[in-house]
């Protein structure tokens, strides 16, 4: 039985009462049929490919994951925001 005070839960449960469906997708990671995202998380092909194939369950595990390696690497992220930004410019990034 699920825990109706799990906030994906509460979220799923209001969208029915609302009338809103929940888009059930294969999830890659988990193997298994789960609720998809509820929007595209980046503007191109890799937020597409993560929309269409990995699960909120799944996305949630990543952004977990990935806050530990910020953590644990010292990660800046506004270095790789200026690098980015620089790329799409057609600049070369100096490291």
């Amino acid at each position: 039985m699920a825990d109706e005070n799990d906030p994906t839960v509460r979220r799923q449960l209001l969208r029915r009462r609302a009338g809103q469906s929940v888009r059930m997708m294969k999830c890659v990671k988990l193997g298994r049929e789960m609720p998809g995202l509820d929007r595209i998380p980046w503007k191109d092909e890799l937020g597409k490919r993560v929309y269409d194939n990995v699960s909120k369950e799944a996305w949630r595990m990543w952004v977990e994951h990935s806050k530990m390696l910020k953590n644990e690497f010292r990660l800046n992220r506004s270095i790789r925001i200026r690098r980015r930004s620089c790329l799409r410019r057609g600049g070369r990034v100096a490291r």
